[in-house]
């Protein structure tokens, strides 16, 4: 379980910061989702 692991949390990590980025756009105001 050990390099899976890593591999795992490593993506989770960079997904995370995707995220974040995202949510950093939304504050902006430009937020597809919610479009009504």
């Amino acid at each position: 379980m050990g390099h899976e692991a890593e591999a795992n949390l490593h993506l989770w990590s960079s997904w995370t910061d995707l995220h974040m980025a995202g949510t950093a756009y939304d504050v902006e105001g430009f937020s597809p989702v919610e479009d009504s």
